[in-house]
């Protein structure tokens, strides 16, 4: 089980067929709020023919030990430790929601590591309601099954809604709240300028959580970035639609690193 100590905490991640090899650049996906590595694990081995492809587990989540965070900042923070400790130089990343925030946001603070960013249904801002952020506190099972209910743009097959919603439960409701609390105070929509290396913006056409106008702003906002819209996905499709998105990744993976 690959994993790493950071901070004393162990940090656990998954690769494909080739693990790690030195002098190759890297692809690390983010998965968003009270999720994990599973959601991005069948992305690994079809990407990793040129690049080092792991999936992390934030802290309090997957098999990562905590505690979670409660700002974006703090997961960058997190993720540049685990880059440093992994000796990552060049690093592409791919962040579904709030790890799209993360993306961005680690983008901003170091711009020199990263080859380029795929952000998938997420946003320049990701306000949370307040029935989600008390829910959780007040109910937190019923409002995992509300957040699930919103993820899908079509009832998913019965092991992935279990999974999904088991790593939610799994997370528990203070690293939930604090994820969502982490999403609900970020703010990019006046820094977008400062994204200057290659992007791809992916959004489900049916996203309810981020919808597409969210993308479309990212991509207006940031210079010489891709955006597409994929039909009949809703917020989780690089699940829902994985052929699909696994062929944009592709074709975005095999472009020159500079814009």
């Amino acid at each position: 089980m690959p994993e790493v100590m950071i901070r004393g905490k162990i940090g656990h991640y998954e690769t494909g067929r080739s693990g790690l090899r030195p002098g190759r650049q890297s692809i690390i996906f983010v998965h968003g709020a009270g999720g994990g590595s599973t959601g991005w694990q069948a992305y690994l081995n079809p990407l990793d023919e040129r690049l080092n492809t792991l999936a992390i587990d934030l802290p309090g989540h997957g098999q990562s030990h905590g505690p979670g965070r409660q700002t974006i900042g703090d997961y960058v923070q997190w993720l540049d430790e685990l880059i440093q400790t992994l000796e990552l130089p060049e690093v592409y990343l791919a962040g579904h929601s709030m790890g799209g925030a993360i993306a961005m946001s680690y983008a901003r603070a170091f711009s020199q590591k990263v080859m380029g960013l795929i952000l998938v249904g997420t946003g320049a801002r990701l306000r949370v309601t307040p029935q989600i952020l008390g829910g959780i506190r007040a109910d937190f099972e019923k409002t995992v099954d509300l957040i699930l209910r919103a993820c899908f743009a079509v009832e998913p097959a019965p092991a992935t809604r279990r999974e999904t919603k088991r790593l939610m439960l799994q997370a528990g409701p203070e690293v939930m709240w604090g994820d969502f609390t982490a999403c609900d105070n970020f703010d990019m929509a006046s820094d977008l300028v400062s994204i200057q290396v290659p992007c791809l913006i992916l959004c489900g056409q049916n996203d309810v959580l981020t919808p597409p106008k969210y993308s479309e702003y990212l991509h207006q906002n940031i210079t010489g970035s891709r955006l597409a819209i994929i039909p009949q996905a809703g917020h989780l499709l690089m699940v829902e639609s994985y052929s699909t998105v696994l062929a944009h990744l592709k074709a975005f993976l095999q472009q020159p690193a500079t814009s």
